[in-house]
């Protein structure tokens, strides 16, 4: 038996060192086998330096291994040291148990292309040998302790983004066992492009839920300009992203995502394709308290902007934001209510594009959700505005700009925001929107300008009227209501001190007689208070707001200067028919007192608007005013025993016996008849008269009396009032003009001003 037993020992001693043999080229082979039929085995190219096994300890240990891409052109991915230990004991209990797992120097490559990955066949074939292995094997717990991957380093591309570096990547996984449905997952990375990223996340298996802390540290915005590139054609996007949010969602019920936390953005600066700033930012942060997206509740703790910068610019066919929009792509984006009924084409590399579509989603359900803001605010902000399209570049800016609203909540009828600023360095604006929540379309809008200089918008002025504004300044004061669609709108404006420049002599959009209108709107103090109320449907397709105004202000200026004389009796107090027209009397050559008074009110006008002149245009009804002189100096003639008169030289008194002297007298009659030829005899006296006295010399005398006429208003003006010749000019005008039965002769008022 003992001889028996001993060989035993020996067979058995010899087996161990067999085994022992073949374990020990175990590794070696494995190295080989997994080299020779790795295309087999998952269709792909791997590389192996080194496996190391301990079979007394459980250690396991590999070196430099490599996976390339299908066309084994580059490495997919690959890793210098991944060990672990693996606890033999768990084995014989069904069980896998590894702990002390770690990769050092991991390294990925990611490429996508549209919904698909390059690792998508690898995943594929995962699938087919799991499927089999559940047939024929039966379940084996395992669990994972204390898992680490230090160093690593990932390269993500895509159609869209060329190469994003990720790299300094730390993962820690406690524990993940099958047995264990919620397991903790910690991270960290640096961006290539510049700043940290960690994460502490908590994934619930049993549940399907995530929870997750993200942390940001100085990350570069540049990483995520690529996704702008479809749609807009930008130089730059700089800025630093940093946060500190909780989120919390599931991957089986999308609706439900919660987020937490505060989000901030630093340094930003947007340029466009000519490196032209547009948009810039010194800061924001938002502080999210809570945010519901299933149940569309919005709780935001407060939005600060500090450093707003923003610049919009108008050129004669298109505006620089319009410039750098990127034609429509091939892919659309549609609501998601009617994905069902459209073809849909979603770059799923674009994150923008698929957040956009979420976005729609919450903003369809605006009416039904929850929200609460306690805070906006945004300060040290600025805004320009150039339009390139006036003949001279109209330039403004806003400065100081500060945006306030406290306690936006929907439960409030109203959400109130207020903003002040100022105006191109010389005035202020302050005023406040006031939104109602069942209906946003419903808005209060009030706001005051106050000393704005109004020289800067000469440009506008310059081409639509031909005038640039040499001086003055604003107020206004807008009071704006909308209720469904119908506008009604206060608007008091002050212009202090407001004067046109010299003409330009082009060819402007309007022909207004602007300047004149302005000096004849100015109040006594040369300052035009206008109060332009606007009412509308805004919903009416044939109702133009912009149109609408400018209409209301031409006609304003148009009816100014068409009839000036009831704005300046308003303004002076006086009769405005006193200031219309000067009456004279028939072979009138002198002024009354009813006259006097008439020149003393114009003088009045001119001495307080010297910018203003005096025109005084004649209307005289010739042939009846000749008749009438004729009638005159025969009636002279028969009363002053046939002299020949000067009739502008004859006493007021002599004047007055003559003209109100009966032609019809029969005397006088029988005196006419006289001095003419027979055959004339049976005309109307006022013919007779004609015939008497001569129709040229009657011309000649009517001309003489107009003159006197003129020439008694000028030396009233000029001699006894001051007023400087050059104020001062006659006109006339055809004889049919004049329409009153008070006298054949009469000056119309006008007003004028130097171009």
């Amino acid at each position: 038996m003992k001889k028996w037993l001993k060989i035993l020992l020996w067979v058995l001693a010899a087996l161990v060192v067999i085994v022992l043999v073949l374990l020990s080229y175990l590794p070696t082979f494995l190295e080989d086998y997994i080299q020779e039929n790795d295309l087999e085995l998952i269709g792909r190219e791997v590389e192996i330096e080194n496996i190391d096994i301990n079979y007394f300890t459980g250690k396991v240990s590999i070196e430099n291994f490599k996976m390339y891409e299908e066309d084994a052109s580059t490495v997919f991915t690959s890793f210098f040291h991944l060990k672990f230990d693996l606890e033999i004991g768990h084995l014989f209990s069904n069980g896998i148990y590894i702990q002390d797992f770690v990769i050092d120097g991991f390294f990925a490559r990611v490429e996508q292309n549209e919904a698909s990955f390059n690792f998508d066949d690898l995943m594929d074939s995962e699938e087919t040998v799991s499927e089999s292995e559940e047939e024929e094997s039966e379940p084996m717990h395992f669990t994972l302790a204390n898992f680490k991957m230090n160093g690593a380093s990932l390269e993500y591309s895509s159609e869209i983004h060329p190469e994003a570096v990720f790299d300094s990547l730390n993962v820690e996984l406690p524990l993940f066992s099958d047995t264990v449905s919620v397991f903790d997952v910690m991270t960290s990375l640096h961006v290539g492009s510049g700043g940290h990223l960690s994460t502490t996340n908590r994934i619930d298996l049993e549940n399907s839920f995530y929870d997750v802390l993200l942390e940001m540290e100085d990350l570069d915005i540049s990483l995520i300009r690529p996704y702008f590139d479809p749609y807009m054609e930008l130089n730059s996007l700089n800025g630093l992203f940093n946060s500190d949010l909780r989120i919390h969602g599931s991957w089986e019920d999308s609706d439900v995502l919660d987020l937490g936390g505060t989000f901030e953005i630093n340094e930003f600066e947007m340029t466009d394709s000519r490196d032209k700033r547009v948009l810039a930012l010194t800061s924001m942060e938002i502080g999210v308290d809570t945010v519901q997206m299933k149940d569309a509740v919005y709780t935001i703790d407060h939005i600060k902007l500090d450093g707003f910068y923003g610049l919009y610019e108008m050129y004669d066919e298109s505006d620089n934001w319009s410039n750098m929009l990127v034609a429509s792509a091939d892919t659309t984006v549609v609501d998601s209510v009617g994905m069902a009924e459209a073809e849909v084409e979603i770059d799923y590399s674009n994150p923008f594009q698929l957040l956009g579509i979420y976005m729609k989603d919450i903003a369809r359900s605006y009416s039904e959700s929850t929200y609460k803001v306690e805070e906006i605010s945004m300060i040290n902000s600025a805004f320009d505005f150039n339009d390139y399209i006036p003949s001279q570049p109209f330039r403004y800016s806003l400065t100081d700009l500060v945006l306030h609203a406290d306690s936006l909540n929907s439960a409030n009828e109203q959400l109130t925001f207020n903003a002040e600023a100022t105006l191109n360095g010389t005035g202020r604006f302050e005023g406040y929107l006031r939104v109602f929540t069942d209906n946003l379309e419903d808005i209060d809008l009030h706001y005051d300008i106050r000393g704005t200089e109004l020289s800067f918008f000469s440009p506008y002025t310059a081409d639509y009227v031909d005038y640039p504004i040499s001086e003055g300044d604003l107020l206004y004061t807008c009071d704006t209501k909308i209720r469904n669609g119908i506008i009604d709108s206060q608007n008091i404006i002050k212009f202090n001190q407001f004067n046109f420049g010299g003409k330009y002599d082009g060819e402007p959009f309007y022909n207004l007689p602007v300047k004149l209108a302005v000096s004849l709107l100015k109040d006594l103090d040369g300052n035009i208070e206008m109060d332009i109320p606007i009412q509308g449907d805004l919903k009416d397709p044939e109702y133009k707001l912009g149109k609408f105004i400018w209409n209301t202000v031409k006609n304003i200026l148009l009816k100014a200067v068409t009839a000036p004389f009831r704005l300046l009796a308003g303004v002076f107090g006086m009769k405005a028919e006193d200031l219309e027209k000067i009456n004279f009397g028939h072979l009138q050559m002198k002024l009354d007192k009813g006259n006097e008074k008439q020149l003393n009110d114009l003088y009045k006008v001119l001495k307080n608007k010297e910018d203003l002149n005096i025109e005084f245009k004649r209307i005289t009804k010739k042939y009846e005013a000749i008749e009438n002189y004729a009638m005159a100096e025969a009636k002279y003639r028969y009363l002053y025993d046939g002299d020949v008169p000067e009739i502008d030289e004859i006493s007021d008194e002599v004047m007055e016996a003559v003209i109100t002297f009966d032609v019809k007298d029969s005397l006088f009659m029988r005196f006419v008849d006289e001095q003419i030829m027979e055959q004339d005899r049976e005309l109307p006296i006022q013919r007779k008269c004609m015939l008497l006295v001569g129709e040229e010399r009657a011309e000649e005398k009517v001309d003489r009396v107009g003159f006197k006429r003129s020439s008694a208003i000028s030396d009233y003006l000029i001699l006894e009032k001051g007023l400087p010749e050059e104020r001062i000019r006659f006109t006339a005008l055809p004889e049919d003009s004049l329409i009153t039965h008070r006298s054949n002769s009469v000056y119309n008022v006008g007003f004028w001003v130097v171009e």
